[in-house]
């Protein structure tokens, strides 16, 4: 591929009071066990070649836990103390890993510290016969260059599903202006990540090529203005928290369980279902774009997340089938007497289907209560990069969301993007009704109907009724107002 340059988002770093609810967790879930990643631009190798070095100190980590990999790929257990990025690599990853108030996974086993240029330019496009051996990496950097997009895109994807254990967390961009979503942020098989609260300069999406990029924003943490830069390790260290959580078995004590619980695809189903809703989330979100063109999903609320995955793996209670082709479901409900899943939870599984039909799963989920409740899900699945195709065009088979209401017969809400491999339902929903959730998969032929790259595919889909927000969205400002694991007092949030 052709080589790519990065470049940071910011240079600047403030501290944080705990905006994701981590304070709510077990003791000891702080990404204990989990092996990561950092990887950082340098501003130029030739003349600051440690910019991307994080400094052990400077995070209070023992420097036996640091690998770097230079820009040529060499390796050294040392950290340099020239030349470095203190306002940069440092905060990053105390956001990420920092073992004092800041970090929110201070646990994890081992740092590879990567300079970005070797990264992207190398071992991601070489990912056959190179592989990182990290669960969880954190990208802080964008490439600025829209006519890179598609390559990296296809390169990042084709690591992702070489490697399917890893969790590439990205910055959607914000490098520089405008402030659109850019590579690596907008592949597909990766979590883009914007920054939240007042006067934030992230990225407005959709991508280049129609993703709903970002997926998910954060708090950010820096002096001036809201970035990329320091609320993408804040969705890296929950994810490093939930691997974790799922090995550990918070979400299902057999072994099958905790695999799939760490599946990068269940990770980002529950991160993204977790996230809480700030005001005017709704503005623009339609069933054929699911996500608020700023925030994503919404807000990060690593607890909320949390309690979805210890809901536990579930199943679909019936499968149904209809024409292939069809463009919204006919609502097949399943046959009286078909067994319920619980107002919350979470699964990993295949749905297939055949040149002339397509393949409907139901989750049927009575709830209980009276008034209205909000009815949460979110799903994902990957791509499917075939060849090397520099233009990577629809790599993406379409799997739609649907909601229905079965006690009035009614629909009720629909996700049916065909840009992205994506769906979010976010609805208002009768308590003590019970609702089909469905998941239809579109059925042809692969290669010749649009939307159908194969014939079998498989999702990640989470759930909550009610919406995981019981705990409320704080925006926090200088000066310190709290250590990060302390109730704090809450303020409304807008875009800025």
């Amino acid at each position: 591929m052709a080589a790519a340059g990065v470049a940071c988002f910011a240079a600047a770093h403030w501290v944080s009071a705990d905006t994701i609810d981590e304070a709510q967790l077990p003791a000891g879930l702080n990404g204990s066990g989990v092996n990561v990643a950092i990887v950082e631009a340098d501003s130029n190798p030739a003349t600051t070649p440690d910019w991307y070095e994080v400094s052990p100190a400077a995070v209070t980590q023992p420097a036996s836990k640091f690998t770097y990999i230079d820009s040529g790929g060499g390796v050294s257990s040392t950290y340099s103390t020239t030349n470095h990025s203190a306002n940069h690599a440092d905060p990053v990853g105390d956001n990420f890993f920092g073992n004092d108030m800041y970090g929110v996974a201070p646990g994890v086993n081992h740092i590879d510290d990567y300079d970005a240029g070797y990264f992207i330019n190398t071992l991601i496009p070489n990912s056959i016969a190179t592989q990182n051996n990290d669960v969880v990496i954190n990208q802080s950097f964008a490439d600025p260059n829209v006519s890179d997009e598609p390559e990296l895109d296809y390169y990042y994807d084709l690591y992702v599903r070489a490697y399917p254990s890893t969790i590439i967390v990205s910055g959607a961009g914000g490098a520089t202006n405008p402030y659109t979503p850019e590579a690596p942020g907008t592949a597909y098989n990766g979590i883009s990540v914007n920054p939240a609260g007042m006067g934030g300069n992230g990225v407005t999406g959709p991508a280049a090529d129609g993703l709903q990029d970002p997926d998910i924003s954060a708090y950010a943490n820096n002096t001036s203005t809201p970035d990329a830069s320091y609320a993408t390790p804040m969705v890296s260290g929950s994810a490093a928290i939930l691997v974790q959580a799922g090995a550990a078995g918070y979400g299902g004590s057999l072994s099958s369980t905790e695999t799939a619980a760490q599946d990068p695809r269940v990770v980002k189903a529950l991160l993204m279902n977790g996230a809480v809703k700030p005001s005017g989330w709704s503005t623009g979100v339609t069933s054929t774009s699911p996500l608020n063109s700023y925030y994503g999903a919404g807000v990060l609320n690593i607890y909320n997340s949390f309690v979805n995955l210890e809901n536990g793996l579930h199943s679909h209670v019936a499968s149904s089938t209809q024409s292939a082709g069809t463009s919204a479901a006919t609502y097949p409900t399943p046959a009286a007497g078909s067994s319920t899943d619980p107002m919350a939870g979470w699964i990993l599984t295949s749905v297939t289907t055949t040149s002339t039909n397509s393949s409907i799963q139901h989750y049927v989920i009575p709830t209980s209560g009276s008034g209205s409740e909000t009815f949460t899900a979110n799903m994902n699945w990957w791509s499917q990069p075939t060849a090397d195709d520099p233009t990577y065009a629809d790599p993406i088979n379409n799997i739609f969301l649907y909601l229905y209401d079965v006690t009035t017969s009614t629909g009720v809400a629909e996700s049916i993007s065909t840009a992205d491999n994506l769906q979010e339902i976010y609805a208002t929903v009768n308590a003590g009704n019970t609702y089909d959730l469905m998941v239809m998969k579109q059925g042809g032929i692969p290669g010749v109907t649009a939307g159908v790259i194969s014939n079998s595919d498989t999702y990640a889909l989470a759930w909550s009724v009610p919406e995981p927000a019981s705990f409320s969205l704080c925006l926090i400002g200088l000066p310190l107002l709290a250590a990060r694991r302390r109730r704090k007092t809450c303020l409304p949030i807008t875009q800025g």
